[in-house]
């Protein structure tokens, strides 16, 4: 179902104010106690980012993804896993190799010219157990609570200096991952930075005051 952009942009605009997009995807477990299973490389991790955009820009947007999918006959979502690994709808890549690299070509051209913020956070699972396992043991977080308050606050400070709100974009996963999420959120907008201000303050975590006045309330997933 296509987002509507209209209905969140009026949410998001207060008194004439531009606002932000924040499109997120995660990738890897966010469980700490689960068994390791590395990826390519041998990281085994969580991550959490996407692309900060203009509310203004995303019409633009969306007119060049529909432009490149058109140049290359594609009807299907742009899955980065299913395209890495040639599979599925994008087989072909792999077995029509100058219909594949042209398209891949013509992708990272597309994506580089789009006018964004790119916004990630990146929990190493094997450092974050030796780190907190001690301490916390089976009371540490899940690493998708460290990974969306870094990366929101990454972009609205982004916003806050731009004098714009910003409305949170979150691929849905399942009832409970988008609860966590929904309550990551209203922490941030009630609550002051739960990092511990020893460590932190080099990062200059942004107050509860200034979060509830960047934050659309409540994410979209």
């Amino acid at each position: 179902m296509p987002i509507d952009h209209q209905k969140w942009a009026s949410m998001a605009e207060q008194d004439g104010a531009p606002s932000f997009d924040l499109y997120l995807d995660d990738s890897g477990t966010r469980c700490p106690f689960k068994p390791s299973r590395p990826t390519g490389g041998g990281m085994d991790w969580f991550a959490l980012g996407g692309l900060l955009l203009k509310s203004e820009d995303l019409a633009a947007i969306e007119s060049a993804h529909n432009s490149l999918c058109g140049r290359h006959g594609i009807t299907s979502p742009l899955h980065s896993a299913k395209i890495r690994a040639k599979k599925k709808e994008f087989a072909w890549i792999g077995s029509d190799p100058a219909r594949g690299s042209a398209f891949l070509q013509d992708l990272e051209e597309t994506i580089c010219t789009l006018p964004a913020h790119v916004i990630a956070c990146v929990v190493h699972r094997p450092g974050y157990n030796a780190r907190y396992d001690s301490e916390y043991g089976t009371k540490r977080w899940s690493l998708c609570k460290t990974a969306y308050r870094i990366a929101v606050e990454r972009a609205a400070k982004i916003a806050n200096e731009a004098g714009r709100r910003i409305v949170v974009h979150v691929e849905r996963t399942g009832k409970t991952e988008d609860a966590m999420i929904r309550d990551y959120h209203l922490e941030m907008l009630t609550l002051e930075s739960y990092f511990d201000p020893k460590t932190s303050h080099k990062y200059q975590p942004m107050s509860r005051e200034s979060m509830e006045r960047v934050l659309v309330k409540n994410p979209e997933f």
